[in-house]
């Protein structure tokens, strides 16, 4: 069995010229002509009457032919009007005349009779009606040589092929499936060479829109007139929708037979019907399966990219411990946190250590596109500002210039700790404070009157700095609000005050305290979907 071609019952019929009575198929994109040897029909021409590439016909996007003239030397006569460089629209009969060649345009490609219609049926308890015994022959072969397919192109095929030995008058068959990209195409012939399979779009556009199974004879046959020359040796057909889990037409199944194979029936037509259930259901299996798979593939690379763009390791400057927790509420999120060295003021003061919580507005990929904007923005900002005010300020500049969208917008946590200091400074813009929670026990807000703008809003907004010592023992907590809005069955949620409390319970070391506060969260909203990011920073001075 192989691969054959399609082709549309379109096409242009030659009545005056050296080979009268030749049908031009028109194809899916039209084609060129003129003298050249490279068009699609070439006009022999020993006077040069007929231009280089004189003509063309094109399929427009709204499914109609049109000729456009290539501003040729002597024009293009059509339905008696001569056109020069311009473009018209062809219908059924159209006359084309170029020089002493003249053609018919064939567009209607109904030229069947439809001699018997078919529901195809809406269960399997509705398939024996007529042929029992071909009918569930032809459901078992079907399913069992489908069953383990998962490419929509490889079950057409075996359908196909499995069709040849239930219909053996059938010749050659044709799936069409309507997709994203448009109509996919398959065919396979009986006799195992290339052949044309012709493909009528008006019975197609009728067994999709009725959901009808259609048995279709040549309406005049070979040799009748001047249309069935377009029609090659196709004397019946069968066309069947094939449908999808919702019974919607997708896509149509297609046999062909000649005269010198024999006829279709209405009995075969219904056994077709009912056997191109299974094909359609298999079909849209491995579909959905596929789709699956892109998005499982999709997800998965925006995590990872995602992943690549947060710190690979904490910082270990002298006598701090860091810990930190991230967990999106979706394949991708919003939030992001960073850890960046800042450059000396000057050699007595060497080993500053920027930290960074932000949120994005939104979940999954809107906000993971714009978190990643707003973490590369963040770094160059901390190679060229000196404070952190100063950084803050540029980063909502330039996310003012790069954003158009007033609802989309980042809050951002920054601290810079000076090591050699033993001091943090603090910038909030639109973010949740940070806590932090002396060795003696006591957990205090680090900038509670300094909330500022969220980033991305204001090109004008100012910031404000907080700067605290820290001491032995001290434990510093940026956290988003992923880690205060998630809510229990009754829709309560911990929030500030029970994050407090959970700081005032966990343990002294840094790493534990990260891990019990991610504990206390899960705990809390046990049972119920993640509602937002969730990114927690822990540090502190190690205890003398």
């Amino acid at each position: 069995m192989t691969t054959g071609t399609v082709v549309n019952r379109a096409s242009l019929l030659m009545t005056v010229g050296p080979e009268p009575g030749r049908s031009i198929d028109l194809g899916e994109r039209g084609l060129t002509i003129g003298r050249g040897s490279d068009c699609d029909v070439v006009l022999r021409d020993a006077f040069k009457a007929v231009s280089s590439h004189h003509a063309r016909v094109v399929l427009g996007a709204d499914g109609a032919f049109w000729i456009e003239d290539l501003n040729s030397l002597n024009g293009t006569e059509v339905d008696g009007a001569l056109i020069r460089g311009q473009k018209v629209g062809l219908r059924h009969g159209s006359r084309i005349r170029i020089i002493n060649y003249q053609f018919i345009c064939r567009l209607n490609d109904d030229t069947t009779t439809i001699q018997g219609v078919v529901h195809p049926p809406s269960s399997s308890d509705d398939i024996v009606l007529y042929r029992p015994e071909a009918k569930l022959k032809g459901l078992l072969e079907i399913c069992q040589a489908l069953g383990q397919s998962r490419d929509p192109e490889e079950i057409a095929v075996r359908a196909l092929e499995c069709l040849f030995a239930i219909f053996p008058e059938s010749d050659q068959g044709l799936v069409v499936l309507e997709g994203p990209q448009g109509l996919e195409r398959f065919v396979r012939h009986r006799e195992g060479r290339d052949s044309s399979v012709y493909f009528s779009r008006t019975l197609f556009a009728r067994v999709i829109s009725e959901a009808k199974a259609l048995l279709c004879q040549d309406a005049l046959g070979p040799g009748s007139s001047e249309e069935s020359i377009a029609h090659s040796q196709a004397y019946m057909m069968m066309c069947a929708p094939l449908c999808d889990h919702q019974r919607r037409p997708v896509g149509m199944i297609q046999m062909d037979t000649s005269r010198r194979k024999g006829r279709f029936t209405q009995d075969d037509l219904d056994v077709l019907a009912a056997v191109a259930g299974p094909v359609g259901t298999f079909v849209e299996n491995a579909r959905l399966q596929r789709l699956a798979a892109e998005v499982r593939q999709a997800e998965r690379d925006a995590r990872e990219f995602q992943w690549a763009l947060l710190p690979g390791e904490r910082p270990a400057p002298p006598g701090y411990h860091f810990w930190d927790g991230y967990e999106p509420a979706e394949f991708v999120g919003g939030d992001f946190y960073d850890y960046l060295p800042m450059p000396p003021r000057d050699q007595t003061r060497p080993g500053r250590l920027a930290i960074a919580v932000a949120d994005v507005v939104g979940k999954a990929m809107p906000a993971a596109k714009l978190m990643a904007r707003a973490s590369t923005l963040l770094r160059r900002a901390v190679l060229v500002e000196e404070t952190p005010v100063a950084i803050v300020g540029r980063i909502n500049r330039d996310l003012v210039r790069l954003l158009d969208d007033p609802e989309r917008y980042v809050t951002l946590v920054l601290g810079v700790l000076d090591p050699t200091q033993h001091t943090l400074t603090v910038v909030r813009a639109g973010h949740p404070d940070p806590l932090v929670r002396r060795a003696d026990g006591r957990v205090e807000s680090i900038a509670p009157t300094s909330k500022g703008t969220v980033l991305g809003f204001d090109e004008k907004s100012t910031y404000t700095e907080v700067t605290i010592p820290l001491a032995p023992g001290d434990l510093v907590v940026f956290h988003s609000d992923g880690l205060t809005d998630g809510h229990d069955g009754d829709s309560r949620r911990p929030g500030r005050e029970g994050l407090v409390k959970a700081i005032e319970q966990a343990p002294a070391d840094v790493a534990g305290a990260g891990r019990w506060l991610l504990d206390r969260a899960h705990e809390f909203s046990a049972g119920q979907p993640q509602s937002d990011d969730i990114t927690l920073v822990c540090f502190g001075r190690v205890s003398e």
